[in-house]
């Protein structure tokens, strides 16, 4: 776990548990039933910590962990594991796997992680919706679509500037309509939430696992047929359907297999399961007579119990407002009434489980849809999903071949690097995997081919686990784990003859432009309106010297709020002034204050023009995979000479060592070739600009950047992804903990259990 974990250090702190929680004197206070270790954790939980997302929310949690009550904080318990501040840094309270009071009746089995944020925030002193002392920064009714840019000025408690995107007239991505008041989850937040998921769930040997319609709640489950449906596709579509099964179909469930057949056969099966209170909804007192009228029977809300069982069963990561709430408190001034715990929705309406499901994921997806291997799709439904829009796997369930049809001659024909695709004017392309974007450029192509293009690096982990050396005791790891120990393998991937669509702005926000730039954008747009708190006003709006100057925890140092803006700043307006020009534009990969991380299934641009010849027009999309050093197992090496894809008769799948098309000059005879169809060849060389500049930055070895000299190992990118899709699936499998009736380990399928259900 070491590189996972490495990967997180930089932002983890951990002194909340080291000199505070977990000494001596912070256990000699707890109370009975909390901090004593779960017996199995099956889920990782997400949660929201209404109030401003500063760091110094952590030290509320730490309070009630320590005793005696201060403050008017119990120290009971209540709280998470873990809590992800809005710059990003996670804090650690507790041991990972000792029981805390975060997740109602899956707190034995759960992790809990809050996320710092402003929902709905209701407390003495504020006005329901903004924490005293804050200001929004411009008079703009929005200063980036739907969102607008809060600040707060300084209250008792807090310690740095704190930033947050509020909806102004949101129409983005989120469960149904989003009044106005609600924040956004912070890039940092987004981007730690998967850094620490990949941590947690390798750590806990948990799978990368989402539910199918993860922001469903509790509370729209109990009963009907848009809740039975709800329950039933949720269980097809995960790999313990059959457990789950097993666990609904006696009594008091009843609910049998062949129920599973449709929406229609579920309905009166799930409604029958509804359990009913044991204390009355509107006089809150206990429907039970007395002697069964006891605190311990004073504590079930209506609820399903099929929904309950499958909650359960389920490994992987959820929210809170999926398992929901099913106890009552007592009401200390009158111990005869009871209250029901709040329903609420949490993380919120705003937690973008899609993009966590895509974010932690180490499966590659294919560049772009077909429907019937015919036409292109349009864009996928995760980039303004809502509460009923599934996470659906882009890879598994659908059909190579469709892609493989549409493969035709690059443009050095047939020793060209694989592949350029042949696809629909404006077709949507995607990322293939989670990576950093490396470089851009989008020339204007004028009436010849499009050489516009994306490249990203991605860090692939398939070296397989051993037993361990340190410790020969220690259990042999599951057949066909991956060691992330080991560190990762390089490997980019290339997104050549780009379009460029009609309403692409490199200074504007807009659904037509790549994931990756709008999520620059924003980011620009937020220092340039920072900023000018500082350096617009002598007094700097006010916000003390000493908060500016708040220096985040972290190894190695990280930048204040003020110092992230200004180096962002000028990153990014070199990185958009290249880009607007047509030129490459590269970003240093750890100068920026926020990646640029590029996420699996990313928007990336549409097909463009790909060969102009004889009057005739051709669109698609080339998609390169190479890597420095890389020569995956199965794949047979073949050393070349050329300087082209030349597998020649070896055993396929193939990776070809050669110098790129891209950092060589074209021969005379390929320079007439490329011209003829249509090429600026003054577009052609910009292989070595970039491998300067990842030399210059210095922050990755030599087998992990580009080289100068271009030479690298070429995949087929469809081979490739098959090829690293098993290596995960073998490894992802055996986390699950899928049993037979018996109890006996169930062998892995041939691929993951569809999700199109």
């Amino acid at each position: 776990m070491s590189q996972l974990l490495d990967r997180l250090t930089p932002r983890y702190d951990q002194t909340p548990a080291t000199t505070r929680v977990m000494t001596a004197a912070g256990q000699a206070h707890w109370l009975q039933g909390w901090g004593t270790l779960n017996a199995a954790v099956n889920t990782i939980m997400t949660h929201e910590t209404d109030g401003w997302p500063r760091r110094d929310k952590s030290s509320d949690f730490v309070q009630r962990y320590l005793g005696p009550a201060t403050g008017g904080i119990a120290h009971d318990g209540v709280g998470p594991q873990l809590y992800i501040s809005g710059d990003g840094t996670v804090a650690r309270f507790i041991d990972l796997t000792r029981k805390t009071y975060h997740g109602e009746w899956m707190n034995g089995i759960s992790v809990g992680v809050e996320t710092g944020c402003l929902y709905q925030f209701q407390m003495p002193g504020y006005d329901g919706k903004h924490v005293a002392l804050s200001f929004k920064v411009t008079n703009d009714p929005q200063d980036v679509p739907g969102l607008a840019l809060w600040m707060t000025s300084g209250e008792n408690a807090q310690s740095e500037v704190c930033p947050l995107w509020e909806t102004a007239s949101y129409t983005g991505p989120g469960r149904g309509a989003i009044p106005d008041g609600w924040n956004i989850f912070s890039e940092q937040q987004r981007q730690m939430w998967a850094v620490l998921a990949r941590y947690l769930t390798a750590e806990l040997g948990l799978p990368r696992n989402l539910p199918l319609l993860p922001h469903r709640l509790r509370s729209s489950t109990i009963s009907g047929a848009a809740a039975g449906d709800a329950f039933r596709r949720s269980v097809l579509a995960d790999e313990r359907a059959d457990m789950v099964k097993r666990a609904v179909a006696a009594a008091p469930i009843n609910i049998p297999d062949a129920s599973f057949a449709s929406a229609a056969a579920i309905e009166p099966a799930y409604d029958n399961a509804v359990q009913a209170a044991t204390v009355n909804a509107n006089t809150h007192q206990s429907t039970l007579p007395a002697p069964q009228n006891t605190q311990a029977l004073r504590q079930q809300q209506q609820n399903n119990r099929a929904w309950t069982a499958w909650c359960k069963t389920f490994r992987g990561v959820l929210g809170h407002g999926y398992a929901g709430s099913l106890g009552y408190s007592q009401d200390q001034n009158n111990p005869a009434l009871f209250h029901p715990h709040s329903e609420h929705d949490c993380p919120g309406a705003l937690f973008d489980f899609h993009r966590l499901a895509r974010e932690i994921s180490d499966y590659w997806w294919y560049p772009f849809d077909v429907s019937g291997g015919t036409a292109s799709v349009p864009l996928r439904a995760y980039r303004s999903f809502t509460a009923d829009t599934p996470l659906i796997e882009y890879y598994f369930d659908e059909t190579e071949a469709d892609r493989t049809g549409r493969i035709v001659n690059g443009l050095l024909g047939p020793t060209s690097s694989p592949d350029t695709f042949t696809l629909e004017p404006d077709a949507p392309v995607y990322a293939m995997s989670n990576g950093e974007l490396v470089a851009a450029s989008f020339p204007d192509p004028g009436a010849g081919v499009s050489l516009a293009f994306t490249l990203i690096r991605h860090e692939v982990f398939y070296q397989p686990a051993h037993p361990s050396a340190v410790n020969p005791a220690s259990p042999a790891p599951p057949a066909g784990s991956i060691d992330y120990d080991q560190a990762p393998a390089s490997v980019y991937t290339l997104y050549m003859h780009l379009g460029r669509p009609q309403n692409m702005s490199f200074q504007t926000i807009v659904d037509a432009n790549p994931d990756w730039l709008n999520r620059l954008l924003m980011r620009s747009k937020e220092c340039d309106l920072g900023i000018p708190l500082y350096d617009g006003d002598p007094t700097h709006h006010g916000i003390p010297q000493a908060q500016w100057d708040n220096q985040p925890p972290g190894v190695p140092q990280r930048n204040t709020t003020l110092g992230g803006w200004r180096q962002d700043k000028a990153l990014l307006d070199a990185f958009f002034a290249s880009l607007s020009a047509g030129q490459v534009a590269t970003l240093p990969r750890t100068q920026l204050t926020v990646a640029a991380r590029v996420i699996l299934g990313d928007y990336l641009g549409v097909a463009g023009v790909t060969k102009v010849q004889g009057g005739a027009t051709s669109t698609g999309v080339r998609v390169e995979v190479m890597a420095p050093t890389l020569e995956a197992p199965t794949f047979t090496a073949v050393g070349s000479s050329v300087g082209a894809w030349t597998p020649g008769g070896a055993a396929l799948p193939a990776c070809v060592q050669y110098i790129s098309e891209w950092a060589r000059q074209p021969t005379a005879a390929e320079q007439t070739t490329l011209t003829g169809d249509g090429v600026n060849l003054g577009q052609l060389g910009w292989w070595t600009a970039i491998a300067q500049a990842q030399n210059t930055e210095g922050s990755l070895d030599a087998t992990q950047r580009l080289p100068d000299n271009g030479l690298v190992f070429h995949y087929r990118p469809l081979e490739f992804a098959k090829w690293i899709n098993g290596v995960t699936w073998a490894s992802e499998w055996p986390k699950f903990g899928v049993t037979d009736a018996t109890g006996a380990a169930v062998a892995r399928p041939a691929q993951p259990t569809s999700r199109r259900v």
